[in-house]
């Protein structure tokens, strides 16, 4: 895209990042960012509704000094600006009701946008088992081959963050600011991180500052990003919940993780599983879940992305050869596996179509 266009879409994000509605009728009647400010401008007045002022400021706007000083900083950055009608586009996202008309993104893996995806979400003020359960979901979830979405917060979302890259695999961060913004300062070197080998994303544009009221518009890109959302640890009133709502309006699977009785930080995932939400206690618990979802996608990379070459000679696979199998607890026993490579190992094989779980829990070779 040549710097006009880049330009344009700046222009497009400054005036819309809060009226994401208004920028997608605009785009269904011209088709490109750039013909919204080309010609008559008075002819997509029907499109802002009653929001008079959102209009006068669309048909004055003027300020392309500003956006060129904008461009350069985001050059500066390493930042790159999708708009909704290009190419690069999340296609999980551009489904949604109200997608943002712009974002920007800095990181390495801009496949990672329209790769599986699964979000991992939960309280910022996470005990010490959420958050060991969060990163080892998702741990295992970016074993197999899932980027893993989550919103680089306090607590569980940077547990998660930090799981998906023990994993080696992508994990993506949707922000509630602008790019150029650290927040929470706390998690400046888990950005960096998660920029080598992932995505930080935002629809925000350039110096807008993390105000809560950000958050729980971000929370619709989480879901909106993902097959499905975990949600380990979340209070009755959590902007997790938000997610998970979004997540059930946008056709996404939702799942939460079962705490201890009583505590107030299970509350919410327990109200999730009682109102329907799969209850998942690993990341082969997601992976089941989600995998025949990749079916329903087919611009989705699917299983048989999983390049992987197995040692048909090791113990764990004489394990599962056997005719009844042997459960995870049986194999962690006998081959001294931490329990967490143990399910990662499961959930890839799973996936691979090489493997499958049996009634009891037991896991077996398929064909053995």
């Amino acid at each position: 895209m040549d710097q006009d266009g880049r330009i344009f879409l700046l222009a497009f994000q400054r005036l819309f990042f809060h009226h994401p509605i208004v920028a997608k009728r605009i785009l269904d009647l011209c088709g490109q960012t750039s013909a919204a400010f080309q010609g008559d401008r008075s002819r997509f007045r029907e499109c802002f509704g009653e929001s008079q002022g959102l209009y006068d400021l669309f048909i004055n706007m003027d300020r392309w000094g500003l956006f060129e000083r904008e461009l350069a900083k985001i050059d500066e950055l390493g930042a790159r600006i999708i708009g909704l009608c290009d190419d690069d586009y999340p296609r999980m996202l551009r489904e949604i009701h109200d997608p943002p008309p712009v974002i920007v993104s800095v990181g390495s893996a801009l496949d990672a946008l329209n790769a599986p995806s699964v979000a991992v979400v939960g309280s910022r003020l996470a005990t010490r088992h959420g958050l060991d359960v969060a990163a080892e979901i998702a741990e295992g979830l970016a074993a197999a081959g899932f980027t893993v979405v989550s919103g680089m917060a306090y607590g569980i979302d940077a547990a998660a963050h930090r799981g998906a890259l023990s994993g080696n695999g992508p994990t993506v961060a949707v922000l509630g600011c602008g790019c150029d913004i650290a927040y929470p300062s706390s998690n400046e070197r888990l950005a960096r991180e998660v920029e080598r080998h992932g995505l930080r994303i935002t629809e925000f544009p350039l110096g807008e500052p993390p105000y809560q009221q950000n958050f729980p518009q971000r929370n619709r890109i989480i879901s909106g990003l993902a097959l499905a959302i975990v949600v380990v640890e979340a209070a009755e009133k959590s902007g997790s919940l938000i997610t998970a709502r979004f997540a059930l309006e946008q056709g996404r699977e939702v799942c939460a993780v079962p705490g201890l009785a009583g505590s107030s930080n299970a509350r919410g995932a327990h109200r999730l599983i009682r109102d329907g939400a799969a209850l998942v206690e690993c990341a082969e618990d997601v992976a089941r879940l989600v995998e025949p979802l990749l079916l329903t996608r087919p611009f989705l990379k699917t299983a048989g992305h999983l390049k992987i070459d197995w040692d048909m000679d090791s113990p764990l696979f004489r394990a599962l050869a056997s005719s009844g199998g042997a459960t995870v607890d049986e194999i962690v026993a006998k081959l001294r596996m931490p329990a967490s490579d143990v399910l990662k190992t499961l959930t890839e094989l799973s996936l691979a179509d090489i493997a499958c779980e049996l009634p009891g829990r037991r896991w077996r070779l398929k064909g053995a």
